[in-house]
């Protein structure tokens, strides 16, 4: 009896596999015998899982958005007060952990090819991140305000917070100062003070 593969699963397996050839080589740079050497499969049966060179790291950036997403549930959840809700929601751009800084590579990678493609697929994941974080932030900032401690209208700052942060990430030197600072002073703005409350 032929052995029955998971293709979703084997996609993941091998764009996990090439996540550090594409990091040390840069996507532009690598080979698609070179991805399959290092997930130990045929040359030819890449194109079984994958349309493209371009469709790995889109299966590299969905997979890591999923733990991502997953680790970030859980810092926001274990957070005290809006704002560190709000900075947890933006760990990788300030974070400086070996992890999130490959994160903030793969996904400037993704995002050179968003810029000089016209798949469907990856241009709606890329919208679809952007979608998502907008509305978690928002989410996030309507829950100070309904507590009555944030100003209303502070949702209203969530795409272009959420702009900013993109912005760093796609900054190869990585200062999180600049998004911690804009964060701390947003927060000066829509915090109420002691008589508001």
């Amino acid at each position: 009896m032929p052995k029955i593969i998971d293709i979703e699963k084997k996609r993941e397996d091998i764009a996990k596999k090439s996540i550090d050839l594409v990091l040390n080589k840069g996507f532009c740079n690598i080979t698609v015998s070179e991805v399959a050497s290092c997930a130990n499969i045929a040359k030819g049966s890449i194109y079984n899982y994958f349309n493209s060179k371009e469709d790995i790291i889109y299966e590299i950036i969905k997979a890591e958005y999923k733990d991502y997403d997953k680790e970030v549930e859980q810092e926001i959840k274990k957070a005290s007060s809006i704002k560190e809700k709000v900075l947890a929601l933006f760990k990788l751009c300030i974070s400086s952990d070996k992890k999130d800084e490959q994160r903030r590579k793969l996904y400037r990678e993704f995002v050179s090819i968003c810029l000089n493609q016209s798949e469907c697929d990856m241009i709606d994941f890329k919208k679809s991140i952007k979608i998502k974080y907008i509305e978690w932030l928002k989410k996030i900032l309507l829950e100070g305000e309904k507590k009555g401690l944030l100003k209303k209208g502070s949702e209203r700052f969530s795409q272009g917070l959420f702009v900013m942060a993109e912005g760093i990430i796609l900054l190869a030197d990585h200062d999180s100062s600049i998004l911690t600072g804009c964060i701390d002073e947003l927060f000066k703005m829509i915090e109420k003070n002691e008589e508001e409350i």
